[in-house]
């Protein structure tokens, strides 16, 4: 929900994509120091970039490349076109076993965290691992303090 966080005196860009945090990167022209004033936190000084290459023109230094990732299919011809690479489709060992359900929605924020650690309890009970996605630091950091107060560490 936000473009940054401060953490530690400190503004910390969030990834617009992945909602990760990005230590290290900053603004340029002066919107990093506006937003340090801003927070009121210590104010750097802007970084000065000497030199940068693209990730295409960096993965075309080296002579052999490679990769392996489960949607390169939907992007072939990209590979094709920019890095002179094919891509070939590995099938499955075994057949899909997933089972695609249906949407869940619910009335309120407090109905749906309740499901949410049902289904975890659920799972773990079976001892079965749980990976759970939010939309943000700040709802991830909402539902952590949800399950610390259920037991979870």
């Amino acid at each position: 929900d936000k473009d940054y966080i401060v953490r530690n005196g400190e503004i910390v860009i969030i990834d617009e994509f992945t909602g990760r945090m990005m230590p290290g990167r900053r603004y340029s022209e002066g919107l990093h120091q506006a937003l340090e004033a801003k927070e009121h936190v210590a104010i750097q000084p802007e970084n000065q970039t000497l030199a940068s290459v693209t990730f295409q023109n960096y993965f075309r230094l080296y002579k052999k490349l490679a990769g392996m990732t489960g949607t390169a299919l939907t992007e072939a011809e990209e590979f094709g076109n920019i890095y002179g690479l094919e891509v070939t489709e590995i099938p499955t060992n075994l057949p899909v076993v997933r089972v695609d359900e249906d949407d869940e929605v619910y009335r309120t924020v407090e109905e749906k965290y309740k499901a949410i650690i049902k289904e975890i309890k659920e799972a773990r009970a079976k001892g079965q691992p749980t990976l759970v996605g939010t939309t943000s630091i700040e709802k991830s950091e909402q539902l952590a303090a949800r399950l610390r107060k259920e037991g979870f560490t």
